[in-house]
């Protein structure tokens, strides 16, 4: 799945692209993320939270997994014993979504959505952490031990915050920023 800016979110499926945009009742083309999980791309603007599955978009989700409004920010999925969860970082707080429902696993103290936070991040599952991050900072979490962190140039890094995170198959923590 891909987005286009002001223009819609573009799925790629039996062969071909397929365009959802205000012609689809999209209403809001300010798009915040979109993930693909299973056979459904999930998609967040600043309306609202939604799934486009079997070509048809749902109602806003919002409501149905946080009884009140959140903006979903990222979005990321992680395998553990043959089954992939879809992890959520929202305005307000990270967890999971399990058996239809979200799970809150650490409040987001720190990132919102505004002009000059942006470019989320959301790595679930480095070693027994969270990392989560925009272009401003870089937020931890040990969800043994619950300390929270952050990494910074104080650390190593080039710039406090990230442009992108990836996490390898040999659990390498990859973090893009402007500056390299």
């Amino acid at each position: 799945a891909a987005i286009i800016p002001n223009n819609g979110i573009y799925v790629f499926a039996n062969s071909k692209w397929h365009s959802f945009n205000q012609s689809n009742g999209i209403t809001d083309l300010d798009f915040i993320s979109v993930h693909t999980f299973g056979s459904a791309v999930y998609f967040s603007n600043t309306s609202g939270f939604y799934k486009i599955e079997n070509g048809k978009i749902s109602p806003d989700l919002t409501y149905h997994y946080f009884g009140k409004k959140h903006l979903v920010l990222a979005m990321n999925t992680v395998r553990n014993n043959s089954q992939n969860t879809l992890w959520i970082l929202t305005d307000n707080q990270i967890g999971y979504i399990e058996r239809n429902k979200f799970v809150p696993v650490v409040d987001n103290l720190n990132h919102k959505y505004n002009q000059r936070e942006k470019y989320f991040s959301l790595i679930p599952n480095y070693f027994n952490s969270i990392v989560w991050g925009s272009a401003i900072e870089i937020n931890t979490y040990n969800k043994s031990t619950g300390i929270r962190g952050e990494l910074t140039d104080d650390n190593g890094l080039i710039d406090d915050g990230s442009s992108d995170m990836f996490l390898d198959r040999e659990q390498i923590l990859w973090i893009s920023s402007f500056r390299g």
